[in-house]
């Protein structure tokens, strides 16, 4: 993986390398929609089209339910960008896995879809010591300066390693899942973002970090990406897929999504 963060080594099914920002974005929420006023959230990654998946704890609360006002940033690769509503949002009541789905978006004069680029996911087991690493926007920030705002979207590449396998969570509440602990610094704005092994795949997606010294290792948590496979989008139509109920692991049999196939 190249530390480059507009170059990180990411790659599509058909092996064609993504940069970063094509792919992982910021979630926002709008405070004030008619004066532009918006606040950073945190990250999400495209796994289809138009699907993506976030950290849940970045559009849920336990107490007030699924966060009002998200949007998205999606960025194209001619440093141009769009902001993009979501359509629907599924969690689940366990672990801290989210998962999204994006309007749709037409092309101004050709009228066609426009295509956004997708990761590939890693379902086996990592192993301890395994090399990670994520691409997040941890570093971004919204400046107040008279009346008007200002939105910086900074993103930051982290490397680390697969510390400790969970398997039965890191607790009964947050985290009650499988899940990894890994030496990457995952810092507020990150959470949502993919973890990636050495090879560009997602393995994981960023939860929770805890403040380190200087002379001490990063301790965070990453929920698997396995988790997210049984999420169930209902009442939906696919290509290839009668309207109804399917899963996540549904559209990767159908090359929807795409997953890592063992040799």
């Amino acid at each position: 993986m190249n530390e480059n963060t507009g170059e990180v080594g990411f790659f599509t099914e058909e092996s064609k390398e993504v940069r970063g920002e094509e792919a992982v974005f910021p979630i926002c929420q709008w405070i004030n929609p008619e004066k532009g006023q918006l606040k950073f959230i945190g990250t999400a990654f495209f796994i289809g089209q138009n699907i993506f998946l976030t950290a849940k704890h970045n559009v849920y609360d336990s107490h007030n339910g699924l966060t009002d006002g998200l949007f998205t940033i999606c960025f194209n690769g001619d440093n141009t960008y769009q902001i993009r509503n979501i359509e629907r949002l599924i969690i689940k009541k366990e672990g801290d896995i989210a998962l999204g789905l994006l309007r749709p978006i037409i092309h101004n004069i050709t009228k066609e879809n426009i295509y956004n680029k997708c990761l590939v996911l890693d379902i086996n087991e990592c192993s301890l010591n395994e090399p990670v690493a994520t691409f997040a926007f941890p570093l971004s920030e919204v400046r107040t300066i008279g009346e008007r705002q200002e939105a910086h979207f900074n993103p930051s590449f982290e490397k680390g390693f697969i510390t400790e396998f969970l398997p039965n969570g890191r607790d009964k509440t947050f985290l009650p899942n499988p899940c990894y602990r890994t030496s990457i610094n995952i810092r507020g704005g990150a959470s949502g973002g993919p973890v990636f092994n050495k090879e560009g795949q997602v393995i994981g997606i960023n939860s929770t970090g805890f403040e380190f010294q200087a002379d001490e290792e990063p301790v965070s948590f990453v929920s698997r990406i396995y988790e997210a496979l049984s999420f169930v989008l209902k009442d939906i139509e696919i290509e290839g897929y009668k309207k109804g109920n399917v899963t996540l692991y549904d559209l990767a049999v159908l090359g929807h999504i795409f997953l890592k196939r063992n040799s």
